[in-house]
């Protein structure tokens, strides 16, 4: 007994000894022992090798500097070109579920199918290569299996809705990763360490973590241009630097402009160095606030062989955003808060409901109070459009009410769905699609009209194919609710909030088709829109917008007919 607990528990992996040549030899071994007949050869400075196991084939790829093994599963489904979409939505649902398995699909042109394949990386040692990799190739015909059942049902329910595209109806994988680090940080049963307020400013740290979703940033430079040039590299300096404090001084505008030059790396990343410039502008000053522009430019990293399928981190990405200075310090802003708490407090305990104002009905109805302070100075923000300040107060409100949904009331429910529209309206304003997509998810399905629309206008603004789809969807469902079957009875009158929705549908379709290059779908869809008076005025500026498209297209093509 002693022996198979050693067994199981095994001697410590040392990641220097797993070389490709100990790797070979561990899955020579393994592949041995459970009755595998294998044909090693090499691609390029990999070993490959290729066996079959239960019925299954199988490829494991060694490569010199990498100490995992890759199992490759090929085959395990095939299907029709036609279900690109179900495949697609199936692959990417389930590898936000799997912690080892990644599912991967092919197009093969000849016989217009698609191909699954599993990819699994797995690593060995010499005490368990065979139970490591039995273990593993186990866990994958259950995937398989798995896969092949969800798919049938899938194809099966998209015959019975005659809808092609399923994935419209879910999140996007980016979409659904950041919906699983939110709900990491809510398992806790309090918020250890919410997310920084912007009582105390912005900071540089803070803004990279939100509009280019960066984690575990150190800053280790910054250069500060004003009048004079000041280098700073005190780490805990910079962590807390207010951006703020480059242009303003003693509650007025020092400058008009100031650049920081910013040089970083990532905790995952300590060896490589990061650049990022921020460039700050005076906006607009008024008796409570001073206003001022940030744009940011965080530079792409070197271009390696290993990283070159990551575009986004090959490319300069920018954000900007108007914000503002308070000139109100944080104890002003807490007693007002209070003040008028206690005020509701005390009218609705005298039955005087009628007297209260909105903002007062919509933090009386949140039953945490510190929720309340949040989102009390995170609609105030949202309403005065400043949008960036307002996510950093929303969402420290959004996680206490998300982390106590069970308990919510009703009232708080419909806080939390606002509070969630406020948020995916906020992050689509600041071009950070996937972000607003997680959170106006959480208003889908409730029948509210306005949400809806900021949902379409996210899909729209981003490009996201899935627009059409949606939009068709909605617009068949309103049509069927709004006619009769029998033909000879005319359809109910819609009313009129019912058809101005159905115009903005039509009018975000025609927009989509353009950015989408569908520009003659596009053209006759504007056509109609122009005989609609609510529309008319958009359809001709959409038209005109589309034949300076038309005429440039037209002249390359001219110009590339003179060059043959």
């Amino acid at each position: 007994m002693i022996k198979k607990i050693k067994g199981l528990i095994g001697k410590k992996i040392e990641l220097a000894d797993q070389t490709l040549a100990a790797n070979k030899r561990q899955v020579t071994k393994a592949l041995a022992e459970l009755n595998c007949d294998c044909k090693w050869k090499k691609n390029g400075k990999n070993e490959v090798v290729t066996y079959q196991y239960q019925g299954g084939f199988f490829e494991i790829t060694l490569q010199p500097t990498v100490f995992n093994v890759l199992l490759s599963f090929y085959y395990l489904a095939e299907t029709e070109v036609d279900y690109l979409q179900s495949v697609r939505y199936l692959c990417n649902n389930l590898n936000t579920y799997t912690d080892g398995p990644c599912f991967v699909y092919s197009s093969n042109e000849k016989k217009g199918n698609i191909n699954v394949h599993l990819i699994y990386n797995v690593l060995l040692d010499d005490d368990r290569a065979k139970d490591i990799l039995a273990k593993a190739m186990a866990d994958i015909f259950g995937w398989r299996n798995l896969f092949i059942q969800r798919f049938e049902a899938l194809v099966e329910k998209q015959k019975q809705e005659k809808e092609k595209d399923v994935e419209y109806k879910a999140l996007s994988v980016s979409q659904k990763q950041f919906m699983i680090r939110e709900h990491e940080m809510s398992h806790n049963k309090t918020l250890e360490k919410p997310r920084e307020s912007p009582i105390n400013g912005i900071t540089m740290t803070q803004w990279l973590e939100t509009a280019f979703q960066l984690q575990g940033i150190v800053p280790s430079e910054l250069m500060v241009i004003t009048e004079k040039i000041e280098v700073l590299k005190d780490r805990e300096v910079l962590s807390n630097f207010n951006l703020s404090t480059s242009i303003i001084e003693n509650g007025n505008f020092a400058r008009n402009f100031a650049t920081l030059q910013l040089t970083f790396f990532l905790m995952a990343e300590p060896d490589r160095r990061r650049y990022a410039t921020f460039i700050l502008q005076k906006v607009d000053q008024i008796e409570e606030a001073l206003y001022y522009r940030i744009t940011v430019t965080l530079l792409p990293l070197n271009a390696e062989t290993k990283e070159s399928i990551f575009v986004r981190n090959l490319m300069p990405q920018l954000s900007t955003a108007i914000v503002a200075h308070d000139l109100r310090n944080n104890d002003k802003q807490v007693a007002e808060f209070k003040y008028m708490w206690q005020d509701a407090i005390d009218k609705i305990s005298k039955g005087e409901k009628d007297k209260l104002t909105d903002e007062q009905r919509f933090v009386a109805s949140i039953t945490f109070q510190d929720a309340a302070e949040y989102l009390y100075r995170g609609r105030q923000l949202f309403n005065a459009n400043r949008k960036y300040e307002a996510i950093m107060w929303l969402e420290n409100g959004f996680h206490y009410l998300f982390l106590n949904y069970l308990k919510l009331n009703k009232e708080d429910k419909e806080n939390f769905y606002e509070i969630c529209f406020m948020l995916g309206f906020c992050y689509d304003d600041l071009q950070l699609y996937q972000r607003a997509f997680y959170y106006l998810n959480f208003t889908m399905g409730l029948n509210n009209i306005t949400y809806t629309k900021e949902y379409v206008n996210c899909l729209t603004h981003s490009k996201d194919f899935r627009v059409f789809n949606y939009i068709d969807a909605l617009l068949e469902e309103l049509i069927n609710n709004y006619q009769t079957n029998n033909s000879d009875e005319e359809a109910e009158e819609m009313p009129p909030h019912i058809n101005d929705f159905m115009l903005f549908l039509y009018r975000r379709k025609a927009y989509a088709l353009i950015d989408q290059e569908q520009y003659k779908e596009a053209k006759n869809m504007l056509e109609s829109l122009i005989e609609i008076p609510l529309c008319s005025e958009f359809a001709q500026e959409e038209l005109n917008y589309l034949q300076k498209i038309m005429d440039k297209q037209d002249k390359k093509e001219e110009i590339k007919q003179q060059n043959k």
